[in-house]
């Protein structure tokens, strides 16, 4: 119990990291619930199934239900995620459900409204969505008609409806290469799909009665640095009869294909853990909060913000905290390694570390100017783990049993002293302005008149006073003499201590210098 107290004490940095990388992972959910309340559709209901760049369009009866299975705010429509009892999955707006929504703004906040088909309603590939001038139309339980109800600002009516708001911009549950998956989609049965390719996010059938399912995985093709969402076509005994990659946008596409070892890292377990974001937002605003909610949202988002920043640039501390806790309370375990050897491994682990943690929040949805910040962030680290090392007398680790802070000081010899007489300045800062201006080529043309090539100029002029001292200065000389505590190594070095005996004031001189910013 007491050595793990110690390990604790000496190593609670990188343990706090290590708990906030893995725990915030492992409260992510990147399936999709499959236990929302069923829901009557209305007469011409339709569910919108989104395959790659193609929109299937399944046809429902007023009789069918739909399980409710999430809602995003992102469309027109505020569209809901819904599946039927015949597995097909896709997205419906929420006029086509017999279901009441809660207004979140408006003369009608917070009142639970039965929504009526919008008066006019556009299409394009991605279904229909409520036009911008018309909004919505409702009734609420009293009888009341309501009208022009704010196109994104309404929630399903159903019990801890925030915890069904889907993320719908680069999210994905599961990462992989595109050579792997082709390797897992052949001869793929539909019962393992998911488990082996990732949850499905939208589910349809094709004109002859087959499976089409889009996946919620990103596939990554190392020779274009492009990530892909898989699609497979299942026959009717759950076959997987064929498959294709649908292009999805990403912002650092033109620079991963030029990263070496993507290809490899983007196949491991680990990296698919942590580049993985969560299917439902745990953090949404809406109009509907009380105060002591909204107090609690920002609390939370202020936690996540702070988090955040640790997952970002705190993964390359883990293994160099590992070294360096070695270092300190195990120096056995390094003995072998010298000074240099260590320094050499601490630059290894940041490196490859580090490397491999870019590569993850590249695939993640990091923009690219996240590289500079990791490569300062690591040059900085190094220097603050290699300052033990450094080789001055006394030495922080002992060269010869390799323990740390074991050098101390035995004892001082006295050696000599010289006294002098020394010329000394002694410069002061006084004051300084700065002084802009602006030059620029006049252009007239006709009757118009403007400025081009505007340049900016700054002047600063730094006022200094140099006082002036003759004085006398004695140096006494020691021989510092140090030992290790743990194996009697010694080492000496000279120290010289300067005292002013006398000084006297010979005036001073004042002077300015002055240079262009």
């Amino acid at each position: 119990m007491n050595k793990i107290k110690e390990i604790i004490a000496n190593f609670w940095i990188p343990i706090v990291i290590l708990s906030v990388l893995l725990g915030g992972s492992l409260f992510e959910s990147t399936s999709y619930k499959t236990d929302g309340p069923w829901m009557k559709v209305r007469k011409g209901a339709k569910i919108f199934s989104q395959i790659g760049s193609d929109t299937i369009v399944t046809k429902l009866s007023a009789a069918d239900s739909v399980r409710f299975m999430g809602y995003t705010k992102a469309w027109a429509s505020a569209d809901c995620l819904v599946e039927t009892s015949e597995g097909i999955r896709g997205w419906m707006p929420m006029w086509m459900l017999d279901n009441p929504v809660i207004i979140a703004s408006g003369d009608f906040k917070g009142d639970t409204v039965m929504i009526e088909s919008p008066a006019k309603v556009l299409y394009d590939k991605y279904g229909p969505h409520v036009d911008f001038d018309e909004g919505l139309k409702g009734t609420l339980p009293n009888g009341q008609q309501t009208s022009n109800l704010l196109r994104l600002d309404v929630y399903p009516a159903i019990k801890d409806y925030e915890d069904y708001h889907v993320q719908t911009r680069h999210r994905f549950a599961r990462l992989m290469t595109d050579k792997k998956f082709e390797r897992i989609a052949a001869g793929l049965n539909f019962t393992d799909a998911a488990s082996k390719i990732g949850p499905m996010s939208n589910i349809a059938k094709d004109k002859d009665g087959q499976l089409i399912v889009m996946f919620n995985t990103y596939v990554f093709n190392g020779q274009n640095g492009r990530f892909y969402n898989p699609i497979i076509t299942f026959s009717a005994d759950s076959t997987a009869v064929s498959s294709k990659l649908n292009e999805d946008t990403d912002r650092s596409s033109w620079l991963l294909r030029y990263l070496p070892l993507a290809s490899t890292v983007y196949d491991w377990p680990l990296t698919s853990f942590f580049a993985r974001s969560d299917t439902y937002s745990s953090l949404e605003k809406t109009g509907l909060q009380t105060p002591a909610q909204k107090v609690w949202f920002w609390l939370r988002w202020i936690i996540v913000a702070a988090c955040s920043l640790v997952w970002l640039f705190a993964i390359g501390l883990l293994p160099c905290w590992l070294v360096n806790y070695l270092l300190f309370e195990h120096p056995k375990a390094l003995k072998p390694l010298s000074d240099t050897a260590v320094k050499v491994l601490y630059a290894v682990l940041l490196a490859v570390f580090y490397y491999y943690w870019m590569l993850v929040l590249l695939a993640w949805g990091a923009y690219w100017w996240i590289i500079p910040l990791l490569i300062g962030c690591a040059t900085f680290l190094y220097k603050v783990y290699i300052t033990p090392l450094d080789d001055r007398i006394p030495h922080t680790r002992c060269p010869q049993c390799r323990s740390m802070c074991t050098i101390t000081m035995e004892n001082q010899n006295f050696l000599d002293t010289n006294t002098q007489m020394e010329n000394n300045t002694r410069t002061h800062i006084t004051g300084s302005h700065t002084k802009r201006w602006q030059e620029w080529t006049q252009v007239t043309k006709g009757n118009s008149t403007w400025r081009e090539n505007v340049q900016n100029h700054s002047e600063t002029t730094t006022h200094y006073r140099d006082d002036h001292y003759r004085e006398k200065v004695k140096y006494d000389h020691y021989m510092m003499h140090y030992r290790c505590s743990c194996c009697g190594y010694k080492e000496r070095d000279k120290a010289t201590v300067r005292t002013v005996l006398d000084s006297q004031y010979k005036g001073s001189e004042s002077y300015s210098t002055t240079h262009e910013d």
